[in-house]
């Protein structure tokens, strides 16, 4: 700063052209700014300090800080001069922001803007600032080894910052808060200050700490010992009492006792350095030479932290280079008699020799080797010390600083560099060690050269005389190469067992084998073993989770205790959590069992179940490929192969088998047969046909337990039987089985307990968590059969058996009796096309059905169009990854388009990502759907009568695809898609934007591409609605339309001075406007963006029939009727005259009917009452209370709802134009539920001759009076009323916004316009009384009507013919 100044000081005086001028005032400027920090997010307050001076400097700070203003626009002149210097000083400020904080001021003209707007962003003073400056003054503390000046600069800091923000901080309390901010080293130092009578202030408090940090750094540098590498004398003397003691000879070769002179280490170094030294008898040193070092001061802290004795550190009190390992020394002299004096009178230590040290460093050509001549060899060392007296005596120059040191030479080249760490510092080395190998043996060496070979090998080779080691040495250093310890080390030899023990049960052996991939046949996915030591008799539990081991144990230990009236002592297994858990610990205790466990990952210690799961699994490898049946029959294969090894013999029982040891008599093998051999079973069952086949082929896959008969798979069937009469054609592999495909073959199915061979026990629980489905199937003799049971569609009921936990779950269940069969199409789908399978009761349309029925032309036309669209817009990469963590799936939905009159208009495919398997976070973060609510569309209709607008109907093809993703978003390939892309390769020919790009997936594709990169939100993304809602709202705005607060999906705006409406409702937009050509004009700009279906009038919408006649708009759901009765087999029902019975009571005591689908039909009720039948909206909301166990008597009254809907199929809501505003009816019936007593409540709003809105609910709490009940209903219906208002409000209607509320209880009136407290109304609950703020601030009028005429009847409880019609007339309901 000082060069800078000066040279700015002694500028002269220049007089030039403008030019001149110019380019100084740029060089002043440039030289100006950059004496500045730049801005940055941390700096604001000392970077506004400097820039204000800047700007005083430069006469400039007067318009920043506003006092002075632009000059009006009739002075020209003036005004050019002010914008002229406003540049200047806003080019001062904007040169003095780091690049990264530009965008903040961005848009910003004048400087005066540029510094309000940093004010703004870095000079918060608001709540949120002054909390987080506070909570910092606090919670900050000093901690040990920190610097205390930052600290206390840090702390006061954040006092100003305070201040400037008014916020004044007591003195007392400032003084406390950083006296408590300092460790707990500082406890005297505070006590002495509390001990005051007055606290000094926080400016002399400062001062005091300062000032008692640094005398603590002078009074640790005088009492650490000067030699840091030294270790302790004492230890030093204990140590040599010790040696002493134990071994009293001397050396007569070295003087030092503890060893003899054949075995003295100086005798082999002087040998080994004899032919490099001149003087190899007498030391270079004398007995009374010394050496001095000193050491400078280090805290006693650090010396745990220094790295081993080969670091080495810059010392600037030693007088010599000082070394403590003799290993790192190229060449070294041996000197026994040489003492090095410390700092301290009484240390000092023996210097052993005297040589030079080459060492790897880092300088300022890299790597370099330094030599270190005449280092000192100091064994007691406790880390390595180079002179900075004796480099510098080598002309080099030795510069320390803060953070560390480095040496350089004459020419200033960096050659050593150390870094600082603590107080000390410590020189860089390199990676490549320094190390000098000891000096060893000739074995020794030749041991390294050999590449660490075996003693007894290298033994060998020198006796044959192939290795030249004249010194073979002693072969226990072989033995202990740390080298080869650290590279062959291998785990140690287990010792033989012992043998099986003597008593049954002693010792029970265990393991968990699993998961399989493919799940059993009974949905198993492991088995545990349960061997007997002496017996080696071994029993399998199949498990569907590895915490039902303890369950399996429980089993038997019963089965096994109770059969040979032993006791079992000792469970040995591994450390699974499966076995080590608090419940199976507890058993154990109270058993009396005691636990064996092997160490972790050592298998051999549990060798005897180890074993056993190696043979069971090896048999039932070869009984799976003898029978060529699928993997999934793995179970029953276990099962077998455990059947027959108990009946093998045994080397560890002397030949015996454990069958033959735990029953005292020899096995039985003739009813052996071979597994998936072909059988015929006799059929007896007593419905057959007298003309049928007598017998079944099946496969034999086992021997049950509790009968005298074969486990027999009957493939027609897919079921598995338990049978005697059993002839076996083939004991070869006679019945081929697809193993490729076996869900074709059988589904999952549970066999009953009764039926399960040996080793074939399901662990099971009373009541399971599992959803289990179990045939109902009966058994007929010896013949156990079960059917083949599949889940039928609907959701399941949930079972309360009364226990803690979950409910379980029933399914519906159909059981087919016919064999399914396997069409031509089926083999060549893969798996995907049994996953979309699964969801063909949301895709109503399987693709393996749809490709392989009659309409396939349709269907791949709509599939190569869905493929099409998305080339088109570019939706993805094909790539490839290795990682599939993060990868979504995605299948295509077919589904049909149905016209209003109920017939199929076209076939439509669409490709969904199955967003499912997107993580927040990661490949999501916020959602939303742009899905209009029916209000808003009834309100669009409405409005459109009102101002005579005409709807005009759009789809946008492929809507979501429009939107773009920010996030990385990995989709699994899509199946099909290889062969679609070639279809629309050929169609194209290669030419063209879609033949192009088709090309280049397949070839993507052919490369291994196993992934699609998305980079346009897919359907079924989690975020692909929100983006593509961001994408059309952006548009939409640009066109001048703006979406309202209250309905994000409902846009308005003004054109030609006309009103247009634009509702979206996913990818469907409804635009209302009196002029059609502004429609089309609408539709044009659209096409800009997105292509666009022009559906022409609005006619037929989410299911809803709209009709434009005549200045009147129509909606109604005649063509969703007619496909609903028919659906039900109702199309031919007698029509009723009203919805529901006057007295709609259920039977409790009624039995409950589960066949029928209540459910399906009570959720299209729903959707109807929702969207334009508001007479059955009281029916449906009862009926719909009782979806989890409907009766009869409900199955009857929802017939009746379809009965009322076939007489009143053509009736619909009918808009035209009126000049009301908008009108509401509220209505209860108070204890209307007679199950519970509570009350419904019911309203509606009019607008335009209709209702739009409607509501019929039955209330949350019990109403204690007419009144109450009435009251919550009047606050519900106010709630809907202040939306409704708030949205014509904001479209600009105000006239049409002035709402009336109507009642028919005078008591619920009263309590709504005044505050009345009394003991009838005082524990109505608050949020009921938002109705009173509502009428007060005239947000809606509130009146009276007769009930005559309240037509918001109907929606709280049945009416009579006569009334029920009344209110639909009321409603605007008409044909």
């Amino acid at each position: 700063m000082s060069n800078i100044e000066d040279s700015e000081a002694s500028l002269p005086e220049i007089k030039a052209d403008p030019i001149s001028k110019c380019c100084e005032a740029v060089e002043v400027m440039a030289l100006n700014t950059s004496r500045i920090e730049l801005l940055s997010k941390n700096n604001f307050d000392t970077w506004s300090m400097q820039v204000e001076a800047l700007l005083i400097k430069n006469d400039l700070w007067e318009y920043v800080n506003g006092s002075n203003l632009m000059p009006a626009e009739t002075d020209t002149a003036a005004k050019s001069v002010w914008l002229k210097a406003d540049r200047k000083a806003r080019a001062d400020l904007v040169l003095a922001i780091q690049p990264s904080e530009l965008k903040q001021v961005r848009g910003c003209e004048t400087s005066r803007e540029v510094w309000l707007k940093l004010e703004s962003i870095y000079a918060s003073k608001g709540p949120a600032r002054k909390a987080t400056l506070l909570k910092q003054l606090m919670l900050q503390k000093l901690d040990e080894g920190d610097d205390v000046k930052e600290h206390i600069a840090k702390f006061f800091d954040a006092v100003d910052k305070l201040e400037s923000m008014n916020v004044q901080i007591n003195g007392d309390l400032l003084s406390i808060m950083l006296l408590y901010s300092l460790p707990s080293t500082y406890e005297n130092f505070r006590c002495a200050i509390e001990s005051r009578d007055e606290l000094p202030t926080a400016e002399v408090l400062k001062i005091k700490i300062i000032e008692e940090s640094e005398a603590r750094k002078q009074s640790a540098g005088n009492t650490v010992i000067a030699m840091a590498a030294k270790s302790h004398v004492q230890d030093k003397q204990s140590r040599q009492k010790f040696i002493k003691s134990k071994r009293e000879f001397r050396c007569f070769k070295c003087g030092f006792l503890g060893h003899k002179a054949r075995f003295c280490s100086a005798k082999r170094d002087s040998d080994d350095h004899g032919k490099e030294s001149n003087n190899s008898k007498h030391s270079a040193y004398s007995a009374d030479e010394t050496y001095a070092a000193y050491h400078s001061a280090v805290e006693e802290k650090f010396l745990e932290d220094i790295r081993g004795r080969r670091a080495w550190i810059l010392d600037s009190g030693c007088t010599a280079h000082l070394c403590g390992d003799k290993y790192m020394f190229k060449m070294m002299k041996m000197s026994p008699k040489a003492k090095l004096n410390l700092a301290s009178q009484q240390a000092s230590a023996d210097v052993r020799g005297k040589g030079s040290v080459h060492l790897s460093v880092i300088g300022a050509d890299g790597q370099r080797v330094a030599e270190f001549q005449n280092t000192l060899f100091v064994p007691e060392l406790r880390t390595n010390l180079i002179s900075v007296a004796q480099i510098t005596n080598k002309g080099y120059k030795v510069t320390f600083t803060k953070d560390g040191a480095f040496v350089s030479n004459a020419d200033g080249k960096i050659t050593l560099t150390a870094d600082r760490k603590g107080d000390l510092y410590y020189v860089r080395e390199s990676s490549e060690c320094a190390y000098v190998q000891p000096k060893c043996s000739e074995l020794l060496k030749w041991h390294y050269r050999m590449g660490h070979l075996n003693a007894a090998d290298l033994t060998k080779l020198v006796k044959d005389g192939i290795v030249p080691a004249s010194d073979v040495g002693d072969m226990k250093q072989l033995i202990q190469c740390e080298v080869c310890i650290l590279g062959k080390m291998s785990a140690l030899p287990f010792n033989r067992g012992k043998g099986p023990c003597s008593e049954p049960l002693k010792v029970i052996h265990s393991d968990v084998v699993g998961p399989f991939r493919e799940e059993s046949i009974g949905r198993a996915r492991y088995f545990v073993t349960f061997i007997d030591d002496c017996t080696r008799w071994c029993e399998i539990y199949l498990l569907r989770q590895k915490s039902d081991v303890f369950e399996a144990f429980k089993l038997y230990q019963s089965f096994m205790e109770r059969q040979t009236g032993l006791k079992i002592k000792c469970l040995q297994s591994d450390n699974g959590r499966e076995y080590l858990n608090n419940d199976f610990d507890k058993y154990l205790s109270e058993s009396g069992i005691a636990r064996r466990l092997s160490v972790p990952r050592t298998p051999e210690q549990n060798g005897v179940a180890e074993r056993m799961n190696r043979t069971l699994l090896d048999m039932t490898r070869c009984l799976l490929l003898q029978s060529g049946l699928s993997n999934c029959f793995w179970s029953e294969a276990v099962a077998t192969a455990c059947y027959v090894r108990n009946r093998c013999p045994s080397r560890a029982l002397g030949g015996k088998s454990p069958y033959e040891c735990l029953n005292k008599e020899k096995p039985n093998v003739k009813h052996f047969r071979s597994f998936g051999s072909k059988v015929m079973v006799l059929d007896k069952l007593p419905d057959k046909n007298k003309l049928a086949p007598r017998c079944d082929e099946g496969v034999f896959v086992g021997y049950p337990r509790e009968t005298k008969s074969y486990r027999v798979w009957i493939p027609k069937a897919h079921k598995i039987i338990c049978a005697r009469d059993v002839r076996f054609v083939s004991e070869q592999q006679l019945f081929s089985i697809p193993t490729n495909n076996i869900n074709d073959l059988l589904v999952p199915l549970e066999i009953p307990e009764e039926n399960n061979g040996e080793c074939r026990k399901f662990v099971d629980f009373t009541h399971s968590q599992i959803d289990d489905i179990r045939s109902n199937e009966p058994t007929t003799g010896a013949d156990c059969q079960v059917e083949e049971i599949r889940r039928a569609p609907g959701r399941p009921k949930l079972m309360r058996m009364g226990n803690r936990g979950r409910p379980r779950k029933m399914f519906r269940c159909r059981v087919n009796s016919e064999p399914s069969q396997k069409t031509a199409c089926q083999d060549s789908d893969n798996d995907s096309a049994d996953d979309n399978d699964v969801f063909v009761g949301i895709a109503e349309i399987s693709l393996r059905d749809a490709l392989c029925g009659p309409e396939r032309e349709e269907w791949s036309d709509a599939l190569e169009c869905e493929v099409m669209n998305i080339i088109k817009n570019d939706t993805w990469d094909i790539v490839t990854i290795v990682d599939n963590k993060n990868i979504v799936g995605c299948r295509f939905v077919l589904t049909n388009k149905y016209g209003p009159d109920g017939n199929i208009e076209r076939r439509k495919a669409r490709l969904v990502a199955k967003g499912c398997g997107q993580k927040y976070g990661i490949n999501y973060t916020d959602t939303y759907a742009p899905v209009a609510r029916l209000e808003s569309i009834r309100l669009l209709l409405a409005l459109s009568t009102h101002f005579n607008l005409t709807i005009w109907q759009f789809d946008v093809v492929s809507a979501y695809l429009n939107g773009t993703l920010s996030e990385k978003v990995f989709m699994r390939v899509p199946d099909n898609l290889y062969d679609i892309l070639k279809r629309l390769q050929i169609k194209f020919n290669k030419t063209g934007d879609v033949g192009s790009k088709a090309s280049k997936m397949m070839n993507e594709i052919d490369k291994g591409g196993n992934a699609c990169r998305l980079k346009r939100a897919l359907y079924g993304l989690k975020q692909a609605g929100r983006q593509w809602y961001a994408e059309l709202k952006s548009k939409l705005i640009s066109m001048g339309l703006k979406p309202t607060e209250n309905e994000s999906c409902l846009f308005h705006g003004y054109f030609e001075k006309n009103l247009v409406l634009l509702l979206v409702y996913v990818d469907d937009l409804l635009i209302a406007s009196s002029e059609v050509k502004i429609i089309h004009k609408l539709k044009q700009k659209l096409l800009k963006y997105f292509e666009i279906k022009d559906i022409g009038r609005a006619n037929y919408c989410l299911g809803l029939e709209i009709h434009q006649k005549d200045g009147t708009i129509s909606l109604k759901q005649s063509g969703y009727i007619q496909a609903l009765l028919k659906k039900f087999g109702m199309s031919q029902c007698n029509p009723v005259a009203t919805p529901s019975e006057l007295n709609m009571n259920f039977d409790k005591n009624d039995t409950i009917n589960e066949a029928c689908p209540y459910r399906e039909l009570i959720g299209a009720l729903m959707y109807m009452s929702v969207s334009a039948r508001p007479d059955i909206a009281n029916t449906v909301s009862r009926l719909a209370q009782f979806v989890a166990n409907p009766t009869k008597c409900h199955w009857n009254a929802a017939k009746r709802v379809l009965r009322y809907l076939a007489g009143t199929a053509n009736k619909g809501l009918l808009y035209r134009k009126t000049d009301l505003p908008l009108i509401g009816y509220a209505d209860a019936d108070w204890g209307g539920c007679t199950t519970d007593r509570r009350s419904y409540t019911g309203y509606v709003f009019l607008l335009s001759g209709a209702v739009i809105s409607w509501k019929s609910q039955k209330q949350r709490t019990v109403a204690l009076s007419s009144t109450e009940a009435e009251y919550v209903s009047l606050a519900e219906s106010a709630k809907e009323a202040v939306y409704l208002r708030s949205l014509l409000n904001e479209i600009g209607l105000q006239k049409l916004a002035d709402a009336t509320i109507y009642v028919d209880n005078r008591g619920a009136q009263c309590l709504a316009n005044d505050p009345v407290f009394h003991a009838r109304t005082k524990h109505i609950d608050i949020k009921h009384h938002f109705v009173r703020e509502c009428i007060s601030a005239g947000l809606f009028s509130l009146k009276h009507v007769s009930t005559q005429e309240m037509i918001a009847d109907v929606m709280t409880k049945p009416l009579a013919r006569a009334n029920h019609e009344k209110c639909l007339t009321g409603l605007g309901l008409s044909i």
